[in-house]
């Protein structure tokens, strides 16, 4: 029987990979080109363990730059260590082509030039709180040239540090990006969504997300959904039980993070409601209490 052509087999295997990447060290065996085809796509999807940069990822810091900016194109970080800032600045440095960051720290002045050299999609990261200068930050950061190709930007303030209470003063600067279509905050940010929906003027869906394990956290959403002084269409509270990295690999590699879940739930509450007014935002509660409402 005659082989498959080269471009059908090279699909048929990047597929596979692609469905179950931990099958690609193995696939890499079977043959040079397979490993030519397959290898950029170990490389894909990085994800730093907790206090460590992790083995894949010192796998890929002693790649070739050339190799890097081509493969990477989603990245999980974690702010930490020495080791980790320094694993970090040289993953950064290195891959220009990542379109989607989760970075569980605040980007500081040696970071943001790196990310300036990307077109990124997705932006998650912490904001400074008002003790540490939020508004003198808020404000020299978003005039990077990064923010100009981010469509799906989350905020989120550092449980252990002092809330921020940003105000719009704060953020006023996020009306002027021009591809931003989704915004997620915390609930200590969340003063700022009335003029970001206002004011910005891509702006289809707006989430106040709750990261929650247990059901007091349930309650506190839902009571503080009850209690906003404003709604709006695109507007969403949610409360999640998904641990973050998980859920955000899930997107990274083509399922539906909390992002898509989010999209489709409004979708399908405005279509099956689509002229009753709204005294509450909608809200999305995807753990599995009961929270006796």
């Amino acid at each position: 029987m005659d082989s498959l052509p080269v471009d059908l087999e090279r699909e048929l295997f990047e597929t596979a990979a692609i469905c179950n990447p931990k099958m690609i060290p193995t696939l890499m065996r079977v043959c040079r080109r397979f490993r030519t085809w397959l290898e950029p796509l170990l490389y894909r999807v990085l994800i730093a363990h907790v206090y460590v940069p992790g083995p894949t990822i010192s796998a890929a810091l002693s790649k070739p730059t050339s190799f890097l900016k081509t493969a990477v194109r989603h990245v999980f970080l974690r702010n930490g260590s020495i080791t980790m800032k320094e694993a970090n600045k040289k993953i950064l440095s290195s891959c220009e082509g990542i379109i989607n960051l989760t970075y569980s720290g605040t980007l500081d002045s040696e970071l943001l030039p790196l990310l300036d050299k990307m077109h990124l999609r997705k932006l998650d990261f912490s904001v400074p709180s008002s003790s540490m200068g939020a508004s003198a930050w808020a404000d020299s950061t978003l005039k990077h040239s990064l923010f100009r190709s981010v469509t799906h930007l989350s905020l989120y303030q550092n449980v252990y540090e002092t809330p921020a209470h940003s105000s719009w003063q704060d953020w006023f600067k996020l009306a002027s990006l021009p591809s931003l279509s989704h915004l997620s905050v915390s609930q200590e940010l969340s003063a700022i969504l009335p003029h970001a929906l206002a004011e910005c003027p891509h702006l289809i869906l707006a989430i106040i997300l709750f990261w929650t394990m247990g059901p007091s956290q349930q309650d506190t959403a839902r009571q503080f959904a009850e209690g906003l002084a404003f709604t709006d269409p695109r507007l969403l509270v949610m409360v999640t039980m998904s641990i973050l990295s998980k859920d955000w690999e899930i997107g990274a590699r083509g399922g539906d993070d909390y992002w898509a879940r989010a999209e489709k739930f409004v979708a399908a509450e405005r279509k099956s409601a689509p002229d009753v007014p709204r005294s509450i935002c909608y809200i999305l509660d995807e753990t599995n209490w009961n929270s006796g409402s």
